[in-house]
């Protein structure tokens, strides 16, 4: 039995085994030091949720591959025990913040929650079996039933209305570039590794591509595999119009979690050029003993390799095939479809039950305060029966006396209270005076869409800016931004595989990277990092990744600060207002920032962005005039940072949703600043990453600006249900001075004039 280590953990799964399951894994080897991986036996899965994808013995295989996975329990129970974890000598278990039931609805993980050994890790959002069995489902679902096949067609139809990829019928809105470095180990090829190439759609990855990996694995005693992913444009034109199952993104994180990849290569040409073998020094090509596709042209896609004597043929054996697993869930379409049903019923009963446990228990409070309430009333009641009767009863003179001295104590109690209402009420009429010209703005949006910016700008147009003293407290953050865009860009350049021009810059690169701090206790710029950053920034390596920063998610000030890197490293440096307004700073609670223009006063409230922040915003609800709601037009192809699995547009339309919804807003006016549009106008028009990539409704030309920003404007306009309410919109650039201050007086000159009038009514 193996030795129990400092933190082992215990990770129940699988039927199949997907990207979402990859990324579970990752976080759950994180909390310890040795990953356990439970798998259900084909019985377990077909009692408890349906007929299994995969069979035991492949998924037992499939898991094995991870390359985060320690060791495979076969056979695990799907009720996991106490006595589970003690088999195994693990310290806790860990699963996704989802629901898991058993057939008869309970709650699987229910004995180890109670024993505090129970951890959650991060569902990865837009995957999941019964997302996959469905797409299957779905894409077949025409050639095997006698309904209309107009539903099908607009799934599947390029950029149909349902927002989905025209490939895939997946989530609109595509896996982005921070996953993809969670999953890439990062590691250049070794001399003495042997560079393998391979390439193909490896869609749905399955056993079949693992046995092939495998193999190609064992040709060499060091190798070093690249996987070459087409895109989803190219398996759609070789392999038909319902293919690919998972778009590129997803294939991508698939392959890079098998521990027999060492790199992917995204939207890898079909033909193996010269020019790619050159680039990666590829040694060997390797192809399964599946269907070669030729090129669009018709020619031989390994003509090179073959002609250079480096290509081979791989015999794994086993014959499994995408089609082959697509065949099993039409052989069984309406299994599949009851499980998928079944799932989903006894999730939502669970949720319904907790709702309803959750309303008894607000019911139960709220009867406790009555109660408390009326033991109050029932004590004043008891005093005053009690006085009345003593003062009434002329029959024994103590009774007399104490009734009486009760009664004036009585009186004297009721006039201190009354001369301390009335200075309450005096009070409260001096605020209602003072308040009765306060305009209160509620400034909500996503992480990074640029509040804070706009608080910037407010008091630089409306509070005199900043001083001097101010400016100076910027300047730890703005060495700190700039450290943290260096990082960035290095790590993208792994990704990018893109080499420091200057090989003696391979010392800069580790100072920086391992670099927590950079400015002293004289909150000066250490030396050692300025130089880095000077090295650095002069080597054409870095500055070809910066100029890519699009495709790693940079920040959108670092190209600002390399910009003006002479100027921020140098001795008694002092930030500028230009400075403060690029900086990033993370806003946690809550912020107010106070102004004045005319007779009206403006209260701002700015709070944190981040999903941990949200539930603070309730006690700003109170008297909210106006909300004041940002969104980045240029986040249409970002994630967020606390969730890398979730597009940041798309969470910023689900939170605008949720405040157009909420009766709390009923009579607030909403105002839109379709904030960023510098950034959007260059990503549309330069970065090759178009809208359509993203929102696959979106029918407007790749280089239209203009429609770009109104589609997604009118995706915003259209969560207000209500047309009594209309929502107004801006476009705005937050660092923009002169656009912040023209687009604020078009929003507050309505609200003076609308306060003006209500305060004439009273």
């Amino acid at each position: 039995m193996r030795a129990k280590s400092a933190s082992a953990v215990y990770l129940p799964s699988y039927d199949m085994v997907h990207y979402g399951h990859s990324n579970q894994l990752r976080q759950a080897k994180a909390m310890g030091d040795y990953l356990i991986v439970g798998v259900h036996t084909d019985s377990e899965i077909a009692k408890h949720k349906g007929p299994p994808v995969f069979t035991q013995e492949e998924r037992y295989k499939m898991v094995r591959a991870i390359k985060w996975v320690d060791e495979v329990a076969q056979g695990a129970p799907y009720v996991t025990t106490l006595e589970t974890l003690d088999k195994y000598n693990c310290d806790f278990c860990v699963h996704g913040d989802d629901i898991t039931l058993t057939v008869d609805g309970k709650d699987t993980y229910e004995e180890v929650k109670k024993s505090g050994r129970y951890r959650e890790c991060k569902r990865t959002q837009g995957v999941s079996t019964t997302d996959l069995v469905g797409r299957m489902l779905l894409m077949t679902k025409a050639h095997h039933s006698n309904i209309d096949s107009s539903d099908y067609q607009q799934h599947t139809d390029n950029f149909g209305k349902k927002g989905h990829s025209p490939w895939t019928g997946v989530s609109q809105f595509l896996q982005t570039s921070q996953k993809i470095i969670q999953f890439a180990s990062g590691q250049e090829p070794q001399p003495g590794d042997t560079i393998i190439y391979v390439a193909g759609a490896f869609d749905l990855f399955h056993i079949g591509h693992v046995d092939f990996l495998e193999a190609v694995y064992k040709l060499a005693e060091k190798p070093y595999i690249i996987v070459g992913l087409h895109f989803d444009q190219e398996v759609n034109r070789y392999k038909g119009k319902n293919y690919p199952i998972m778009n590129v993104h997803e294939r991508t994180l698939s392959v890079l979690a098998c521990r027999y990849v060492s790199e992917v290569v995204i939207g890898a040409p079909i033909a193996v050029t010269k020019d790619l073998l050159d680039h990666f020094k590829v040694d060997l090509v390797c192809h399964g003993k599946t269907e070669i596709y030729p090129d669009k042209d018709g020619s031989d896609p390994h003509a090179e390799p073959r002609r250079k004597g480096i290509l081979r043929t791989v015999d794994s054996g086993n014959s499994l095939t995408t089609d082959a697993i697509v065949q099993r869930i039409i052989k069984n379409r309406l299994l599949f479809e009851a499980r998928n049903q079944k799932k989903e019923a006894k999730e939502i009963a669970v949720i319904q039950a907790l709702k309803r446990q959750e309303e008894e228990k607000t019911k139960e409070r709220a009867q406790a305060v009555m109660t408390e309430n009326q033991d109050v009333m029932d004590i004043c009641h008891d005093q005053v029966t009690l006085s009345t009767e003593l003062l009434e009863d002329g029959r024994l003179k103590g009774k007399i006396c104490m009734g009486v001295c009760l009664h004036q104590d009585v009186t004297e109690e009721a006039k201190k209270a009354k001369l301390q209402s009335s200075k309450i009420e005096q009070d409260l009429c001096e605020h209602a005076r003072t308040e009765v010209n306060v305009v209160k703005i509620l400034l909500l949006g996503a992480a990074e869409s640029g509040k804070s910016t706009v608080i910037k700008q407010i008091k630089i147009i409306h509070s005199h800016g900043f001083s001097k003293q101010e400016l100076v407290s910027f300047k730890p953050a703005v060495l700190d931004n700039l450290l943290t865009s260096m990082k960035f860009v290095l790590r993208g350049m792994g990704m990018l595989r893109i080499n420091l021009a200057n090989k003696k810059n391979k010392m800069h690169a580790r100072s920086i990277l391992s670099c927590s701090l950079c400015v002293g206790d004289d909150q000066e710029l250490l030396p050692f990092v300025a130089h880095a950053f000077c090295s650095l920034w002069a080597d054409q390596g870095v500055r070809a990744a910066a100029a890519r920063g699009h495709d790693f998610e940079l920040n959108d000030s670092a190209l600002y600060f390399f910009d003006n890197m002479s100027r921020i490293i140098a001795p008694n440096y002092v930030p500028t207002e230009t400075d403060v307004l690029r900086v990033r700073l993370r806003t946690c609670g809550i912020i107010e920032t106070q102004f004045q223009v005319k007779e009206t006063i403006f209260r701002l409230y700015d709070v944190g962005g981040q999903r941990s922040e949200r539930r603070k915003w309730l006690c700003c609800f109170d008297c909210i005039q106006v909300v004041l709601f940002v969104v980045a037009l240029s986040s249409y192809d970002a994630t967020l940072m606390e969730d890398p699995s979730a597009n940041r547009l798309h969470e910023s339309l689900q939170l605008f949703t949720s405040i157009c919804t909420n009766s709390v807003f009923y009579s607030t006016s909403l105002i839109l600043f379709m904030n960023k549009t510098d950034l959007f106008r260059e990503k549309i028009l330069h970065s090759g990453r178009h809208l359509r990539f993203y929102l696959s409704n979106y029918t407007g030309a790749d280089g239209d600006v203009d429609a770009a920003a109104h589609h997604i404007t009118a995706m915003f306009s259209s969560c207000n249900n209500s047309p009594d309410k209309p929502v107004y919109h801006h476009f705005t650039t937050a660092t923009d001075t002169t656009n912040i201050q023209m687009v604020f007086h078009m929003v507050i000159d309505p609200i003076i004039k609308e306060n003006l009038a209500a305060v004439q009514l009273l």
